[in-house]
């Protein structure tokens, strides 16, 4: 039990003073702690170390009670907060939990590392007078038997220092546990009297490596106050700060009436000024009399600085001086206070104008300070929401001002970003292109943090790369947050992630966040979450590119709660897609690019700017597949709308249009024509006896040689306008002549004789020179011999003039010695329409030792020197011929081409449900149908349309399937939904249905 209880206010503790003055009794002041679940007032005079943690080095500060007359304190002297928690019977923040730090056993061994607690009385912060210190105890437990054992009071009585001589009373020596508490207590004569200041020490020992902690929870001090009454004074000294826009700033200095111990008279106040220091401080007092009947009086103090002048960052101290006198004493004295101001704008990286404005404005910032390199900035209050603004005018300033990391060229950086932490805050960046704004501390970033906040990020133009953690959007329950990436110019990206998520809009706690972009690029290292209030918008398709995953190694995955919402807005050109990415392309590795729908997501589906149009889209693609747990339509969506998740893709459409969930492909052998053989001069020979192979022997040249050409041309035109259609060659080439090594090349390629062009690959042939491999385009097909260049039959020059490097493309693999004699050579050359504007080809060219593969991406929107001269107008549109040629200069090259074969794909979208894997056609028409866990010899209802739209599917038929499970459709019967061209070159959904 407490022996004492403890004194909880100032007024009290006078009166008990003065009472007990009265009867020459001891007045008890204590610092004290308070015990679990206790009615008990308390002060928290321990204060709420919880923050603190283990073995981080963090010092407790010291802990002070004064009661008017004495101050009480209690110096830890650098022992180390052991855990951040009181445990036991004590509430947290109502003791101290100490390591002592040491390793002594003996109590020498304490007095020279310094383990001890200081305990002092002080009289003078009140302007009292001498007191005497009665006793002093202390109560305490030990935590476990991992810490110190011994503890003794010291105290320097002779004032030469600490030393095992001042030791007083005897050593305690504690038990494990809270059950094992004691309190030290001393009364004796060695404590200080009739003194100013008095200092007490606990010193502590006895484990060699303590590694456990003891608790400190009640220190007391019993003394007898001064003789005479006396007045204290509460703060002393007194420190103002003055916050702007303020231009002063009020303090309250509280007067005490101390009675004394022998006599207890009204204390008059005669003057009181502010009057030595720096200008700018007043002070100001309304009665001047306190006794018994009126214990307190307050002094204020005023610091003006249109007086002071101070500018931000700045102080001003002075003195306040009071004269009093105890009534019929006839004694004048004199009690000086120290007063200082701090003039501040605010702490540098809160920005402090209410009413939002430029970044690079000083003045919107604490202490006039723009913030940069790893400063935490908060934008918390805009009280009519007014954006905080960053542009192409801050650029200049950051730049200017060598505010930029690596120079002018480099980023603009800051450590966190806090937006909205309490209040409605909105920042915009504009700063143009290719400038990147990036934060740079590993801690959480929100938009809308704490309740009541309304936060809002708007990228407009320029980079914003968070690159370390990760944003959340709307915190906690109750707040509000918004990233709006709008501008072509824009790029938001998230450079890490914390447990696979890069991306959080809208906590589990149903803060209300949005995530929106209708332009720019948003690319992530790993995941998005989209929590119980949540929407995440995609507006049109404008975007460039929406990448969850793509930047950097780490899976992306997608995962959307309960009430949370996907919302997407189609416009004209259509709708941009959510990519999900697995990056390593290696399923059951880190997050695989799943997307998953929880029970209760929606889908908020919509025309963008008054555009309606019966179509489908993709509205996003998840590489591991999409995992639906039931994800339905948001309330208000119109019932023009479908969609489907299949495999890979969520699809939405509008108006009844089929929303095809993949691109199966019909390849098809081409038709061959015999070969022909092309010789300007006359010289060479040739023998071909059908399309699959020929032989020739190509005569000497010289520089000036028009060399021959072999070549194929068909009856018609391969459409290549739509992507996904295909033109492959495969053939075998065997030198049958040794080939010196001069400069010389083997190309072949495809051409179209409508227009005049050719896209070639070339191959250097060796055996010295050889192993390279290019791309060339050319605008001429047809050797310009007086026939203007236009194609004429018989009248080749192809690929031999007019070609250009067309500058991009990359090889892997080596062939060491090229074409040599009697090796087989197999090449595999292919066209693919891979984009609107976009062909890509590929040349595979393999010996019986080694690979060797050139790509080369041919960009048909470029308008640069090596392509547009050399592509016709609109791009390439068909090909309708392939050609070879030996390049050679000095000596004969004599070689055998054979199995050359011609395929062409075209792309065939399925009606969503349907379980086709494949569709191929052969030359006769038929096509068959390779269908997912088939059942062989079942009989299988065909249906099909020729215009995707499902209201009009169409019985073809009923067929059996093999035992492979596979159906073949006979070409009169599938006729009519094939084009007419001989390729598929119109869309065939087709759906099977098992006869049951």
């Amino acid at each position: 039990m407490r022996a004492w209880n403890r004194i909880h206010t100032m007024a009290l503790a006078v009166a008990l003073a003065g009472m007990l003055a009265h009867t020459s009794s001891a007045v008890s002041i204590d610092i004290d702690g308070r015990l679990a679940n206790s009615t008990e007032a308390s002060d928290l005079e321990w204060g709420d170390n919880s923050a603190l943690r283990d073995n981080k080095g963090d010092v407790p500060p010291a802990v002070t009670d004064g009661d008017g007359v004495v101050q009480l304190t209690v110096d830890p002297n650098g022992r180390v907060w052991r855990t951040g928690y009181s445990s036991g019977s004590y509430d947290p923040g109502e003791e101290w939990n100490l390591k002592s730090g040491s390793t002594a056993t003996a109590a020498a061994g304490a007095f020279s590392q310094g383990a001890y607690i200081e305990i002092s009385l002080d009289s003078t912060v009140y302007a009292a007078g001498l007191f005497s210190w009665d006793s002093v105890s202390v109560s305490l437990w030990r935590n476990g038997t991992g810490a110190d054992d011994k503890f003794q009071l010291a105290i320097d009585a002779d004032g030469d220092g600490f030393s095992t001589n001042d030791l007083v009373g005897t050593t305690s020596v504690l038990t494990a546990g809270i059950t094992g508490d004691t309190t030290i207590t001393y009364a004796g004569t060695s404590l200080p009297t009739n003194t100013t200041t008095g200092v007490v020490r606990l010193y502590f020992w006895g484990n060699a490596s303590p590694s456990g902690n003891f608790h400190l929870y009640d220190v007391v001090a019993d003394y007898t106050p001064p003789a005479a009454a006396s007045i204290g004074f509460s703060p002393n000294p007194l420190s103002l700060t003055l916050e702007a826009p303020d231009t002063t700033v009020n303090g309250t200095i509280t007067a005490s009436y101390n009675a004394g111990s022998v006599s207890s008279g009204d204390i008059t106040i005669s003057s009181y000024a502010v009057d030595s220091g720096d200008p700018g401080f007043s002070a100001a007092l309304v009665d001047n009399t306190l006794g018994l009947s009126d214990l307190t009086e307050d002094i204020t103090v005023t610091y003006s600085n249109a007086v002071g002048g101070l500018l931000s960052g700045q102080s001003a101290s002075s003195t306040l001086e009071v004269i009093w006198t105890e009534d019929s004493s006839g004694v004048m004295n004199t009690s000086s206070i120290p007063v200082s101001v701090l003039y501040s704008a605010g702490d540098p990286g809160v920005f402090a104008n209410a009413a939002g404005g430029k970044w690079e404005n000083p003045a919107n910032w604490g202490a006039v300070l723009v913030p940069t390199n790893d400063m935490l900035v908060y934008i918390d209050g805009s009280a009519g929401g007014q954006p905080v603004v960053m542009d192409a005018d801050s650029w200049t300033y950051f730049s200017n001002n060598s505010l930029l990391k690596d120079g002018a060229t480099g980023n603009y950086q800051i450590g966190n970003l806090f937006i909205g932490k309490t209040s409605t805050a909105s920042l915009d960046i504009d700063v143009g292109a290719g400038n990147v704004v990036q934060l740079t501390k590993n801690a959480w970033r929100y938009i809308g943090q704490n309740s009541g906040s309304d936060g809002a990020l708007n990228l407009i133009s320029g980079t914003m790369m968070y690159d370390w953690n990760r944003p959340i959007i709307a915190n906690l329950s109750g707040s509000k947050g918004r990233i709006a990436v709008t501008g072509p110019d824009a790029l938001f990206q998230i450079s890490r992630e914390n447990t696979g998520i890069s991306l959080v809009v809208g906590n589990a706690n149903g803060g209300d966040a949005d995530f929106y972009i209708s332009d720019g690029t948003v690319k992530t290292r790993a995941g998005v979450t989209v929590g119980m209030n949540g929407t995440f918008e995609v507006y049109g398709s404008a975007a460039d590119q929406i990448a969850i995953g793509t930047h950097g190694t780490v899976d992306g995955k997608w995962v959307t709660a309960a009430g949370a919402t996907l919302k997407v807005s189609v416009d004209s050109g259509g709708l941009t897609p959510i990519l999900i990415d697995e990056v390593d392309q290696t399923p059951g590795t880190g997050h695989d690019g799943i997307a998953t729908f929880e029970a209760g997501t929606f889908l908020d589906v919509g025309f963008a700017d008054g555009h309606v149009e019966t179509n489908a889209w993709v509205v996003m693609e998840a590489e591991g597949g999409i995992v639906d747990n039931g994800l339905s339509f948001a309330p208000g969506v119109s019932s023009g709308w479908d969609f489907v998740v299949y495999s890979n893709k969520l699809w939405v459409a509008y108006g009844g249009a089929d929303m095809p969930p993949r691109s199966l492909y019909v390849d098809t052998p081409v038709s061959l024509p015999a070969w022909s053989l092309f010789d300007y001069d006359g010289n060479s020979s040739f023998t071909s006896s059908d399309s699959s192979g020929y032989s020739v022997d190509v005569a000497n040249g010289s520089r000036d040689q028009i060399f021959p050409v072999e070549y194929q041309q068909l009856s018609a035109g391969i459409d290549m306008t739509q992507v996904g259609q295909k033109i492959t060659a495969t053939f075998d080439v065997e030198m049958n002549a040794t080939i010196g090594s001069y400069d010389k090349d083997f190309r072949f390629g495809f051409f179209d004789t409508t227009d005049n062009v050719q896209i070639i690959s070339m191959n250097d042939l060796g055996p010295i020179s050889g192993s390279a491999m290019s791309a060339k385009l050319g605008n001429e097909i047809s050797y310009n011999n007086g026939n203007g260049g236009v194609f004429v039959d018989g009248d080749y020059a192809l690929l031999s003039i007019l070609y250009q490097t067309n500058g991009v493309g990359s090889s892997s693999g080596t062939i060491a010695n090229g074409l040599i004699l009697n090796e087989l050579n197999y090449f595999n050359h292919s066209l693919e329409r891979t984009g609107t504007n976009e062909l890509t080809m590929t040349t595979v060219w393999m010996d019986s030792s080694s690979t060797s593969t050139y790509t080369a991406v041919i960009d048909e929107s470029t308008t640069g020197e090596n392509y547009s001269y050399f592509m016709p107008d609109g791009g390439y549109e068909t090909f309708d011929g392939f050609g070879l040629q030996i390049h050679e200069q000095y000596s004969s090259a004599d070689y055998t081409l054979s199995n050359f074969e011609l395929s062409y794909t075209s792309p065939l979208p399925a009606g969503f449900g349907y379980s086709i894997s494949g569709v191929t056609q052969d030359l006769l028409g038929d096509v068959t149908l390779t269908l997912s866990d088939a059942v062989p010899y079942a009989t299988y209802v065909v249906w099909a349309t020729d215009n995707l739209t499902i209201t009009a599917m169409q019985e073809v038929g009923s067929y059996a399937a093999d035992g492979s499970g596979a159906v073949t459709v006979p070409a009169a019967d599938i006729a009519p939904y094939v084009g007419d061209t001989g390729f598929i070159d119109v869309e065939l959904p087709v759906t099977v249905v098992i006869d049951e």
